[in-house]
């Protein structure tokens, strides 16, 4: 029974607002007639909720023909519930008086119904029969209606009515604080807004599993927060956990005490302790989780800062929600998402370019302002960034597409892209996307890099090479591995480096429910991650790593991973391009679960040489290092590590690509042997920037950073001195395996 009082102006009220991700659920949204009445003519209007560029239907769909229910799904489509309306008087129903429920999305004709994540709906609710309804009765719109469902299949005769067990509507696998149902009345022609009515999702009261994170590398006695997170089976915080905390002195010794934390309702499922060590080496630190025992990624402790440190982040999310807190101000629950309970460094929304999305304009500018507000220089990154999709040209003109390309920007003023073909109708050309990001640079002096993703399945461009923008390469997402295709390239990075194209590899989730690196996102498969090496979590080395190729990417897990080509005294760490001469390949892998193989791929660039294993190790244990002399012909090559976990994680270094061509040096290959003679200090060609190192050498670092265009390293010329290890060394000397 519905307990509403009567109304003196039409009011909306809901018999129930607290719901549970992914069920199907049924719930009524209930208007009462104010002074005012209610006859024939007048209409109610409620809104489908936008979750930045897409209405909620990516979760659930509604409508009024209950043939269409269909069981819930877990994947990247929504089921349907039905959606029915009545009139109440006095708690009972007012017989003769028919109400509909319509949906703007919806064809009578056709019974069917469009559900395009993309498109606005709403739903109309209004009289059939010419009556005035008095103040104080009531229209209920039944949304999940399977009671409704069965009564109308009944009366029809149907035989079978199990379809409407699935008639619930669909809530998000998201959990939600707040999501505001808007509406509107519409009497004698004028409509007013109505009372926003607000939901709220709540995460499923079951564990998924426990993250524990912590930044990758520590100083020796300096506190850090360590994350414990308890989330869901679908990625959310376990709201709900009460769990007691507790962690374990194993592996510690020395350190600060163990600590212990019941959970509350107002941690929401996640708490940060604080740790120190006081000894250098890897850990992996333990954590007691009522009763069971789970343990963080590894985190490596220094005496001092190394030259470069690892920060992780998902800079490829789509969707999202912003609601208003009780203090009035926006809060974006992709970005409390990330930085408080999962823990991310690095973080993008790259909504897709203007042409597809709901309110694109106003939610680019949201972007804009989160961009800089949520940014706090050394504790969390969010990059500006937007998705161009090459098949929407293709469409348009029946040609192949370009494939998709997120776009990074190194400020927060970069402006939005575009799918206008009179703007940007490819990647390529003086009516591309990269000569439009060439003028935004020109123009305002904001600098991008591009990056393919999905490459394989949703196509690819590698006929031009621009290596001042084509940095990366999403070498794994949801949509799954671009690395290695049995006997068919097409879109692999296998193609890419067949084509001469030479990026380093990124990994990121591509999911599209909002939530900034959730380990359950779930496509094609499991989400990834990327790691930036830099020398600190700012705006400035963040895009420099990015320029500079210094990442790495796996599909979820966070390890420590360093990859290098040692030839002579020099080392050239992943992303360089080196002229070289006596090439070893050398790694050092740190896991989250025994290592099953580490290879070393390598393959002939802009030739159709095939991808082969040109070392491989298999260890027997979660850490693992070693080196490998390259069988190398000297013509231009690349050269990554690939490394599999036993639990079926994998992990890519970004290439080291080597050559013995010294006009490679004008695309920024390094010479630290001086194979290539005296130093060449003229300036390169505007068209052939640098393809490994960042645009200024005002950093005292290592070699990977050295050797920009009209600069390179000479630590083999007479006179010089020998080119200082990089932070490798360091590593090795204070590793403590457990």
């Amino acid at each position: 029974m519905l307990l509403f009082g009567l109304a003196a102006a039409g009011e909306i009220q809901l018999d129930q607002t607290r719901f549970t991700v992914q069920e199907k659920s049924t719930f009524r949204w209930v208007y009462t007639v104010g002074e005012e009445g209610f006859g024939l003519g007048d209409e109610l209007i409620l809104e489908d909720p936008v979750f930045h560029g897409m209405r909620w239907s990516k979760w659930g769909e509604v409508t009024p023909y209950p043939e269409l229910c269909t069981p819930g799904s877990t994947g990247q489509t929504a089921s349907y519930g039905y959606l029915s309306a009545q009139v109440l008087r006095d708690g009972e129903a007012l017989d003769g008086v028919e109400v509909s429920a319509a949906r703007s999305n919806c064809d009578d004709a056709t019974r069917s119904c469009d559900g395009s994540i993309h498109t606005r709906a709403e739903t109309s609710v209004y009289l059939e029969t010419d009556v005035d309804l008095l103040a104080g009765d009531e229209l209920h719109l039944v949304v999940g209606d399977i009671d409704g469902c069965e009564t109308v299949c009944e009366e029809a005769g149907e035989p079978d009515c199990s379809h409407c067990a699935h008639c619930g509507f669909e809530m998000p696998d998201r959990s939600f604080f707040e999501i505001p149902l808007t509406a509107e009345e519409c009497l004698d022609g004028a409509c007013t807004d109505l009372d926003s009515q607000l939901i709220r999702v709540e995460s499923e009261d079951t564990r998924g599993g426990v993250q524990i994170t912590a930044d990758q590398e520590q100083l020796v006695g300096q506190a850090f927060p360590l994350k414990v997170a308890l989330l869901d089976p679908y990625g959310n915080a376990h709201e709900q956990a009460r769990d007691t905390l507790e962690v374990l002195a194993e592996g510690l010794e020395g350190s600060a005490p163990p600590a212990m934390h019941t959970l509350s309702e107002a941690d929401g499922g996640w708490y940060d302790f604080e740790l120190t060590l006081d000894q250098p080496g890897v850990y992996r630190v333990q954590v007691d989780v009522g009763g069971t025992v789970y343990a963080s990624h590894p985190i490596e402790v220094f005496e001092a800062w190394p030259t470069y440190r690892t920060w992780w982040g998902d800079v490829h999310t789509h969707h999202g929600f912003t609601h208003v807190d009780e203090d009035g101000f926006a809060r974006d629950v992709n970005h409390d998402y990330a930085r408080d309970v999962v823990g991310l460094d690095v973080v993008a929304e790259s909504v897709k370019a203007a042409g597809l999305e709901i309110d694109e304009d106003a939610l680019w500018e949201e972007l804009v302002d989160n961009c800089s507000a949520y940014t706090v220089d050394e504790s969390y990154l969010v990059l500006l960034a937007f998705e161009w999709i090459g098949n929407v040209a293709a469409a348009e003109y029946g040609t192949e597409t370009n494939g998709h390309h997120n776009v990074y920007y190194d400020s927060c003023d970069g402006p939005y892209g575009t799918h206008d073909t009179d703007v940007i109708d490819s990647v390529d050309a003086k009516h591309g996307l990269w000569t439009w990001l060439d003028e935004v640079q020109a123009k305002s002096g904001v600098r991008a890099v591009t990056v393919p993703h999905a490459m394989r399945f949703t196509g690819s461009y590698f006929e031009t090479d621009r290596p001042d923008l084509q940095k990366l390469a999403e070498i794994y997402s949801e949509w799954g591995d671009n690395s290695i295709v049995s006997g068919n390239p097409k879109g692999s990075v296998q193609e890419m480096f067949q084509r001469g194209v030479r990026t380093g590899f990124i990994a990121a989730t591509d999911n599209h429910d909002g939530w900034l690196g959730n380990p359950y996102a779930l496509g094609n498969g499991p989400g990834g991650l990327g790691a930036w090496l830099a020398p600190s979590l700012t705006r400035a080395d963040v895009f420099d790593a990015m320029k500079a190729r210094r990442t790495y990417a796996t599909t979820g897990h966070r390890p420590i991973l360093r990859f290098d080509v040692v030839d002579g005294s020099a080392e050239a760490m992943q992303g360089t391009e080196i002229v070289a001469q006596a090439p070893e390949v050398r790694f050092s892998y740190h896991g989250t679960d025994t290592i099953t193989s580490v290879r070393a791929m390598g393959m002939s660039i802009g030739s159709e040489g095939a991808l082969s294993e040109v070392a491989a190790w298999t260890p027997s244990s979660a850490d693992a290092e070693g080196t490998a002399a390259l069988s190398w012909d000297r013509s231009d090559y690349v050269v990554w590590l690939e490394v599999e976990q036993q639990d079926g994680q994998k992990a890519w270094s970004s290439p080291v690509f080597l050559t013995a061509d010294c006009e490679r040096m004008n695309q920024g290959a390094v010479d630290p042997n001086g194979v290539c003679g005296p130093v060449d200090t003229d300036e390169p060609d505007s068209s052939t920037p640098d393809t490994g190192s960042p645009d200024s050498g005002q950093h005292d670092t290592p070699l990977a950073d050295t050797g920009g265009p009209g600069r390179r390293s000479c630590g083999g010329c007479a006179g010089a001195a020998p080119v200082a290890a990089w932070w490798w060394l360091p590593m090795l000397a204070l590793v403590r395996r457990r």
